[in-house]
């Protein structure tokens, strides 16, 4: 047998048995916080990483099977067509990106009439449009539009936004109340479990008393 062949193949074999020691050792690190479905489909069998190798007509490499390592995750399918040609259209119709149409109040809606009415020169619809972070096309239909609503209606339009919004303020501070009193229970949770807290205000204040600076 040739002298070179026979070293290739006994290097082989001992990093083939090295990779399967490793791949053990690894899945049963794992095994303990597994699920049954993910053991399972570890313990399938599959081909070594090392490949086969074809020296003189003889084919040298691994050809044990070993378990899949506990990093192994299969590969994702393709992007689906309908996926990418929907992609390609909006970046084509919203260069600058995708802007869903933003409602203006009725407060905003007349104030944006206001200030065209005042200055229509300085006040365009490109102004008008980037001030109000609405389109173009939405401030010419405020513009246009000429229905103005009674004062009863003016008052009960008024009445509901200012509602939705004081709904609003009052569901966000009962968020954060509830977000204090969470982190409140953490803190005594803490305290009963590992003591109060340890601070020691001397030393610091002592190093801000050393860092005053002194007239002499």
């Amino acid at each position: 047998m040739n002298p070179l062949l026979s070293g290739l193949r006994s290097a082989l074999r001992q990093r083939t048995d090295t990779v399967l020691l490793r791949t053990l050792s690894s899945t049963a690190a794992s095994s303990s916080n597994s699920s049954p479905r993910r053991l399972a489909r570890r313990s399938q069998p599959v081909k070594s990483e090392n490949a086969d190798l074809e020296i003189d007509g003889e084919t040298v490499g691994a050809e044990e099977q070993s378990q899949r390592p506990a990093s192994w995750r299969p590969m994702l399918p393709p992007t689906p067509d309908e996926w990418r040609v929907h992609h390609a259209k909006m970046k084509k119709d919203f260069p600058q990106g995708w802007a869903p149409p933003r409602k203006l109040s009725r407060d905003a809606m007349d104030a944006l009439r206001d200030l065209h009415t005042t200055d229509p020169t300085a006040f365009t619809t490109e102004v008008l449009a980037d001030r109000f972070q609405v389109s173009p096309e939405a401030v010419r239909r405020i513009l246009r539009s000429r229905w103005a609503p009674s004062d009863q209606r003016r008052q009960l339009l008024l009445a509901r936004e200012k509602k939705m919004r004081d709904e609003a303020l009052m569901r966000r501070q009962a968020k954060e109340q509830d977000d204090v009193a969470e982190i409140e229970k953490e803190m005594e949770d803490y305290i009963a479990t590992y003591g109060p807290l340890q601070t020691d205000e001397a030393p610091r204040r002592r190093r801000r008393e050393d860092d005053r600076l002194t007239m002499t």
